[in-house]
């Protein structure tokens, strides 16, 4: 991910990065709305609001009720709806005086034409303006009241971008629908302009009201930020300013995860049920099913959570919905689905913009299946892209450990030793990755010395800065690896004093001491919430290998990956020393621990 560290099972998440797991990765790296879209372009530099909507026209309404004398109610909404979308639109908005005379002539060739003629009037307003979206729409009488009905069509492309609910009002108060209509269609085109947004239902079909959707916009750039909290109280904002607007409470609950606040997550995910029980309008399928997701994540239950988000996927493919089923599939050992799913989105594009975390699944996956040369691949374009990004660098170590491709690993280890040494994914975190790689690949010789190089320069930073708790667990990871446990148990158990709530240092600290000769090792591992049950069985089976007790030990990892567990695609290395303690028991764990079930799994 974005901000991953080890962790004790696989590799986790470290808090300076603002922990960004399963969870998180449903919005990071999405904050772009109307607003953004003239703050960054795609690769080649052109905002996709250019590429995608403009200009847009909006037509005259037309009237269907029969009464000529509500003739000016169709003028009127055209010309509001105009105005809004000159004032925050994503284009450039075509002048109502010539979106009217272009209606008039428009509506004037029809009745020549009769009705046998078949003019598509969005298509004849469009060539008449040159616009490419256009905005057209009619009111009928129902009773005492008005309908007023607008879509929004891409004649360019000829097929529709949106087409809000109607909006009914009482005969004379007809200027409500105009105000009502301007706030859907400015919402439907911004939304329109963004690729990322525009791929999921709910926003196409209920547009929430501009002002919902500015506040939203906010905390999507705050979320971009990575200011969790203050992109958290936005997106509340966003969701008690127009109570049909569900997508916010996701967006909210994701953000307090992120930030550490699981049960303020909590909270946000049971208020969105609570909404879904009243009386309003129904909660879309794609919605359900990311609430769904978000339950079941937080209460632990991998297999649930990944069940949901397929769902929402489904509805949404090139959504970033596809990009969290991937990396829940992994999470319980299905790295062939989690690749599929990758297929389903464009890297560089859409939700997938800038986003580095792409590239880290679809290594993940590429490595579970085996594919080494491809997973070698995928690693040197990420690297290619996020330059910036160290554990891409990483991970281009371990694929090319993987393939024992030394002097080209020896050369890359140089390469980062170079580099000012960062605070997590660093120089010594990619010796010891590609250190615990050889020896799971039958080299521990190879592996060794990288271990030891790796030991040396993180004592050296830790020295330098010894408050720096990155290195510190690196290093107790090297010592730990190389079968130094009390050197590794005192490094790890001071990390777990200062930090008690990390079940990372706990988990490891208890596996040090197990390994030390330590009784007392499941009661320094302590318990850990829902959310990390998958991780905290995985310590669990770990102790269980250490003490000879095998075959406890690999029911419990099976179940453990069942569940869910975040980093597993480190775990069959980082957990080399007690997955070899395991024997002839090793073939009833799952194939992502190199184990031979299920086979369904790769």
């Amino acid at each position: 991910g974005q901000g991953a560290v080890p962790f004790g099972a696989g590799r986790g998440w470290w808090p300076a990065a603002r922990r960004a797991g399963a969870l998180a990765l449903l919005v990071a790296g999405a904050a772009a709305a109307a607003a953004a879209v003239h703050r960054r372009g795609d690769a080649g530099g052109v905002p996709p609001s250019a590429a995608t909507v403009g200009p847009v026209v909006v037509g005259a309404l037309a009237n269907e009720t029969g009464d000529p004398t509500l003739d000016a109610w169709g003028r009127l909404a055209g010309d509001w709806i105009t105005q809004g979308l000159q004032e925050s639109g994503p284009a450039a908005v075509v002048p109502w005086s010539t979106a009217l005379g272009a209606s008039e002539h428009v509506r004037a060739r029809r009745l020549l034409a009769g009705p046998a003629a078949g003019t598509d009037a969005a298509a004849a307003l469009g060539e008449r303006t040159g616009a490419r979206t256009v905005v057209t729409g009619a009111y009928y009488r129902v009773g005492d009241s008005l309908s007023f009905h607008v879509q929004v069509t891409d004649v360019a492309a000829g097929r529709l971008l949106a087409a809000p609910e109607p909006v009914v009002v009482p005969r004379d108060s007809a200027h409500l629908a105009a105000c009502i209509l301007r706030n859907r269609v400015m919402t439907a085109l911004a939304v329109s302009a963004d690729e990322r947004l525009a791929a999921i239902p709910e926003f196409a079909r209920h547009p929430p009201t501009f002002a919902a959707y500015q506040r939203f916009d906010a905390g999507l750039q705050r979320f971009d930020a990575q200011e969790y909290a203050a992109a958290a109280e936005e997106f509340r904002r966003a969701a008690a300013l127009d109570t049909t607007f569900d997508t916010p409470l996701v967006y909210a609950a994701t953000a307090y995860w992120n930030a550490g606040r699981h049960a303020a997550a909590d909270t946000m995910s049971r208020m969105l049920r609570r909404r879904a029980a009243t009386p309003r309008r129904p909660m879309g399928a794609h919605e359900r099913a990311w609430a769904d997701y978000l339950e079941a994540t937080i209460a632990g239950d991998g297999a649930r959570a990944l069940a949901a988000i397929r769902r929402a996927a489904a509805l949404a493919p090139a959504s970033r919905a596809s990009y969290v089923r991937a990396r829940t599939a992994l999470e319980v050992g299905r790295p062939a689905e989690a690749l599929a799913a990758l297929d389903q989105l464009a890297p560089g594009h859409g939700d997938m913009r800038d986003w580095s975390s792409y590239w880290t699944q679809r290594t993940h996956a590429l490595h579970l299946l085996g594919r080494h040369d491809d997973e070698l691949a995928a690693a040197r374009l990420g690297r290619a892209r996020f330059p910036e990004r160290p554990v891409m660098l990483v991970l281009e170590a371990r694929a090319l450990a993987a393939l024992g491709r030394h002097a080209a690993l020896d050369s890359l280890l140089a390469a980062a030793r170079a580099l000012p040494p960062t605070p997590y994914w660093s120089a010594g975190a990619a010796m010891v990755v590609a250190g615990e790689e050889l020896v799971a690949h039958g080299e521990p010789t190879a592996g060794a010395a990288r271990l030891a190089a790796a030991e040396a320069w993180l004592r050296a930073q830790v020295d330098a800065a010894p408050a720096e708790r990155g290195h510190r667990y690196w290093l107790g990871s090297a010592l730990y690896a190389r079968g130094r446990w009390r050197e590794a148990a005192a490094v790890l158990a001071a990390l777990a004093a200062e930090s008690p709530d990390r079940l990372s240092y706990r988990g490891m600290a208890a596996l040090a001491a197990a390994h030390a000769g330590a009784a007392d090792a499941p009661r320094r591992l302590g318990r850990a919430p829902a959310h990390e049950r998958g991780t905290e069985a995985v310590y669990r089976a770990r102790l269980l290998a250490i003490a000879g007790r095998p075959d406890q030990s690999a029911a419990l990892l099976a179940g453990a990956v069942r569940d869910g567990v975040d980093g597993l695609a480190w775990l069959h290395a980082s957990a080399g020393v007690e997955l070899r303690l395991l024997g002839a028991a090793r073939a009833l764990v799952p194939a992502a621990l190199g184990g031979g079930a299920p086979a369904s799994a790769r």
